[in-house]
């Protein structure tokens, strides 16, 4: 789930660059739509989850000074479940079709954005 409007040009638009090759993947992408969200969680079949300030990036894990907490089962993961559901409830999955259509310039800005999103 990310935002659908982001509020960092570089870095949002570098994100957006790789929504093709995970929806591939089978990735499900949710836009948020009442504004930023910033939460960084992930939920892995509802068994294990991850809450912290990690962006689950390799800055964030190899360079940054970035905690995650990791969840298994129990109550805590369930109510990080529920608050996800919430936010999910919020959004609209974006599509593999819908983000192929997307206009030619903002596929360029992204594909120019991606070669810096390992400095981001």
């Amino acid at each position: 789930m990310v935002p659908e409007k982001s509020d960092q040009f570089l870095v949002g638009n570098a994100a957006r660059s790789y929504y093709e090759q995970i929806m591939e993947l089978g990735v499900e992408i949710f836009l948020y739509q009442p504004g930023i969200i910033h939460s960084k969680t992930m939920t892995v079949d509802n068994d294990i989850a991850f809450v912290g300030t990690s962006n689950f990036d390799i800055r964030s894990f190899a360079l940054n000074f970035e905690l995650n907490m990791i969840l298994y089962q129990g109550e805590a993961l369930w109510t990080l479940r529920a608050l996800q559901e919430s936010y999910i409830d919020e959004s609209r999955r974006l599509s593999l079709e819908e983000w192929r259509k997307r206009p030619f310039a903002a596929e360029a800005v992204q594909s120019v954005t991606k070669l810096f999103s390992p400095l981001l």
